[in-house]
């Protein structure tokens, strides 16, 4: 079957990207779940730098594009969290968790699609991409 591949993320006025501290991409909220995490409390400043305290006492600095999520994901929570692998947390909430990607560097949010960019520099360029398959022949299936 031919047929043209889209970003699926592709929405604008959204953050495009699935670099560390953006989206959340499905394969990484997939390992996450494979990975129980550990138990941590956290607060965010107005910049979206998230101070993580570990129960062994250390604490980690983090960066999210997302500080207002966060901050309610917080609020809701009591400040509770869970530091999961690949770079993300998660807050417990009703029927799952809510997860939220984190770096260390912060990053400007691309909020147009790169158009004719290859699947690489989707992949170098914005941390990832979500493709659906469309058919040129919408009669195909």
């Amino acid at each position: 079957m031919a047929g043209r591949v889209t970003d699926m993320a592709e929405q604008k006025d959204r953050c495009q990207s699935y670099l560390s501290g953006h989206q959340v991409h499905p394969i990484q909220a997939r390992l996450c779940w494979e990975d129980p995490g550990e138990p941590v409390r956290a607060i965010v400043d107005d910049n979206g730098w998230i101070t993580i305290e570990h129960e062994n006492g250390e604490t980690e600095r983090v960066w999210t594009h997302d500080r207002d999520r966060v901050a309610g994901l917080l609020a809701d929570s009591g400040g509770n969290a869970v530091r999961r692998s690949h770079a993300a947390l998660s807050f417990p909430h009703p029927g799952g968790a809510a997860y939220v990607s984190i770096g260390t560097n912060p990053s400007p949010c691309p909020t147009e699609p790169l158009t004719d960019a290859s699947l690489a520099e989707l992949v170098t360029e914005r941390g990832g991409f979500l493709a659906r398959i469309e058919p040129d022949d919408p009669n195909q299936t």
